[in-house]
Order: structure tokens, then sequence, then C-alpha cells
């Protein structure tokens, strides 16, 4: 089998076929087919229901996992202490602990080892030592992948009571993150930080409207019309940016350094995969035997790295290295849209000025859907292969997925991010398109020539696509491989 999936992988790597995130124009799809349908917002669809053995009692049974601490760009704690704050997140999270803890007659107990990787690294440690300390975890999904390479993750076809396809699992993850035919990680409303990883445009609205009011843009479609009517684009996106640039200092130069000039759009280096993608593009894809392998070395592929070149390089665009800077220019009214991911809503309350949310835009009309980067820092769900009580702990999951679509979502999408951070329907409904479209792509996860892409806007991709297919099969190869032989 591995002799046949490497052979394989040789031959894609030769190939390097062009495939889609999840759809678009005349470029094949192979991608998602829909995204979280959250029972929360279904629009009166009838709900799963929780599929676990009558009467489950677990007998006070302890369950441990680990979680990464709180993050400006995520929310990843599971609190289990009742908050003594009006944090709407921590009282949902209490709530659903509480709701499976009396439900099943078990316990549950979350540990926060640290930062900067301390989640994995406690997981690994565990593994190797076999000490069955912990359960379950919550890690970014690229350190999910890394643990997953080791061999240390649990397929969930080994879960018995955990179905993926209730709708309290995210369908995007489940289905474009499997690996040889199985699922090793997932995502879902068993926690916040898979959402709030999850790429955005913000907009300052009342900059927005001061050039709608013009003569020269009136007759400009609105972002949000555009998003309903399928038509908000990189181009109309460039229009409003060149429209609300302002060189207030009288440089001919909009610069960072200058407190009085506004940018009309401004971004940072995670941007890169959410362009390609928003053009229905991957840097690496699954095949249908489950393996790896690149798809960005196309022509296509290259075609619109140049679009996100010239994009870089408008002089009404700001790149940065340090995503910190563009909440300085967000707050202080300097730059009408940036990308983000949706945890700055939180941040962003604080704006004096009114804001709004939309999805990242359509590379061209002829994507059929707007296709969502998720972040590297996006959580996901891993559990260890020295797991003691695969049933049990399956059981447990299912039902904290399961109560978390209604006690968690509930909260995060209709009150926090539907109205008491974000201050328009509109918006709302910008936020429920992020989270159903969501792109994995596995080759800036697997980080399979991510870091020499993103390295420079400068250098023509097509030389360092020359250097880096020499290295790409062999990575593969031992990822697959360690795959494999667990």
């Amino acid at each position: 089998m591995k002799k046949f999936v490497c052979l394989l992988l040789v031959l894609a790597m030769a190939a390097v076929p062009l495939v889609a995130c999840s759809g678009g124009g005349e470029t094949e799809t192979k991608g998602p087919t829909g995204g979280t349908q959250n029972p929360a917002d279904t629009g009166g669809e009838e709900k799963d229901v929780l599929d676990i053995p009558a009467g489950t009692d677990l007998g006070g049974e302890e369950f441990e996992f680990l979680t990464e601490q709180l993050e400006d760009w995520g929310y990843y704690p599971l609190d289990f202490d009742e908050p003594d704050s009006d944090d709407p997140y921590a009282n949902a999270i209490y709530n659903r602990n509480t709701a499976v803890e009396e439900l099943l007659h078990c316990t549950l107990t979350g540990s926060t080892p640290g930062d900067g990787g301390a989640v994995r690294k406690a997981f690994q440690t565990d593994v190797d030592a076999s000490s069955g300390d912990y359960d379950f975890s919550f890690m970014p999904v690229n350190e999910a992948l890394t643990v997953t390479g080791n061999g240390q993750a649990l397929p969930f076809d080994q879960l018995t009571y955990v179905d993926l396809n209730k709708s309290w699992w995210d369908a995007s993850c489940t289905e474009q993150t499997a690996l040889v035919g199985r699922n090793y990680f997932a995502a879902g409303d068993i926690m916040i930080g898979d959402k709030d990883v999850l790429w955005g445009i913000y907009f300052i609205k009342n900059q927005l409207n001061a050039i709608r009011a013009s003569d020269k843009y009136k007759d400009l479609e609105h972002p949000y019309d555009a998003v309903t009517n399928g038509t908000w684009t990189w181009d109309l996106m460039m229009k409003y940016a060149a429209a609300g640039a302002q060189d207030n200092d009288g440089t001919d130069v909009i610069e960072f350094s200058s407190p009085s000039d506004v940018f009309g759009f401004a971004t940072h280096h995670e941007d890169f995969p959410a362009s390609w993608q928003s053009a229905g593009l991957k840097m690496a894809e699954i095949d249908d035997d489950g393996a790896p392998y690149a798809t960005w070395g196309t022509e296509e592929f290259f075609n619109v790295y140049a679009d996100i070149q010239n994009l870089f390089n408008q002089p009404y665009t700001y790149w940065t290295q340090t995503p910190t800077e563009l909440t300085d220019l967000f707050q202080k009214n300097r730059s009408l849209f940036i990308t983000e991911v949706l945890s700055f809503v939180r941040k962003y309350r604080s704006n004096e000025e009114q804001f709004g949310i939309l999805p990242y835009p359509k590379y061209n009309e002829s994507i059929d859907h707007y296709n969502t980067y998720v972040a590297v820092n996006s959580a996901v769900l891993v559990v260890p292969t020295t797991l003691e009580n695969a049933n049990d702990t399956s059981i447990v999951l299912e039902t904290m997925a399961a109560k978390g679509s209604e006690l968690i979502m509930e909260t995060y999408i209709n009150e926090q991010l539907g109205y008491r951070y974000v201050h328009d329907e509109e918006s709302r409904e910008s936020v429920m398109i992020i989270l159903s479209d969501r792109c994995y792509d596995m080759g800036v996860f697997m980080n399979l020539g991510y870091d020499q892409l993103k390295a420079s806007l400068k250098v023509n991709p097509s030389a360092q696509y020359a250097a880096l297919k020499k290295n790409l099969g062999k990575t593969i190869n031992d990822y697959l491989g360690k795959l494999l032989d667990s």
C-alpha cells in the first residue's frame, strides 16, 4: 500500500493538476459540499438528535484534556469554574460543560500548559510515555497535523459514538482534511477556537458611506448588496480601496508612519492563502486515495499569484508581517478595509466608529461562492493513540459537541457576533457565510512551499517552484509513510 501511494504521489507531483478549493467558474471542483449547519440557525430544518446509548451513566469517570490559553486571535479555553464575570462565552461554555457532566455523570477537567506549542508538546510527551493522562486535546490545525504525521493521533473511526456527519461537526474540515481515508482531527461546535480564527474583511462604515455619497462613486454597489448578489469581488473591493485612500500630509505617498494618511486596504501575510483560496485554489489537495499532493504549480495559480502581488503593491494597500499594525490602523480609522480573523470582533468593540464585516471577496464572479481561509491557529480536536477508554470518550465528545450546538453556538452567533459587538444584520449574515464556507488548505498547514511563496512579493513564483519541486515529494512521502505505518 505504501509503495502504491508513493507512486501516486510521484505521478501527482509531475502532473500537478489544478483543483478548486470549493468550486467556481470553469475550474474543476474538488472541495466541500457544505459547512457547519448549526441547530441554532437552521431556518426551521429538522435538527440532528444526539445518538448515544440510552441511560448512559459513566459512574463519575474523569476525562481530562488539553487546550490552548486565551489569545487575542482565538477563544480557546473551555472553562470549568463558574465564571465570576459577565463574559457570555465563559458562561456558555460553563453551562455546556455542566450539562454534559450532569447528563453522563462524569467529570470534565481541562488543562492549559501554556503557549507557543506547549499543548502539542504536552500531548506528545503523554503519548510517548504512554502515560494516558489526557483523553483528548484542542490545538491549532497545523500542530494537529504534526502529531498526526508522527502517528500519535487516534483516527476518529475508532471513536464509536462520534458521528462526524452530524450537524455539530464541521463538514468542511471532515471532508477536506481526511488522510488515507481517515479523519485524525475534527472541528465543530464542541469549541469556539475553530470559528474565531476564520478570515474576514472589516470596514469602517462612515468612510464607506462617504465614498458612496460622492457623485463619482454613487453607482458602486454596496458591499453588503454585492455579498448577497454574489458580486462581491476583488475588483469591487479594489475600487472602494482606491477611492478610500487619503494622502492627507501632501507627500504623494500614503505611509504607515504618517498619522493622518488613510489606506484603502490593509492586510498581513496570511492574506496570501486567503487570496488564492478566493479564486477556488489550494496549494495542496487530497486525492482519491487520501494522499496529499501539490496543486499550486499551474499557470492559473501563478496568474492568480501575480494578481495577489499586484494587489499588495498598490499605493492604497498596506501589508505587514506584524498583524498588530493592522489593529492600530483600524482603531485609528486609518484604513477603509482591513483583513483579520473573527476573534477581532471583540477587540474592535471599543472603536469609536462603527464597523461592518464582510467575507473575503471572490477572485471574480465566475467563482460560485465565497471561500473562507482557515488560519493555521484554528483549533481542532485531537485524540491520543494511548487513549484507554475510546468508547466512553467518544460518548463524551459527541455529547460535548451536541450540547455545544445548543448552548455555545447560540451565544457565539446570535448574541455575540450578531448583536453585542456587530451593529447590523448584514454583518451577521456575512459571519454566517464565513462560518459555512471554510477552506482547509493542506499545503498551508503542512507548509508545502507556503513559507517560500509568502517570503517575497517581488520574486517570480515560478523560480521558487522550480527549487521547491525537488523537496515536496520527499516531504509528503515521509509524512504519509508515518500515517500508513501507524
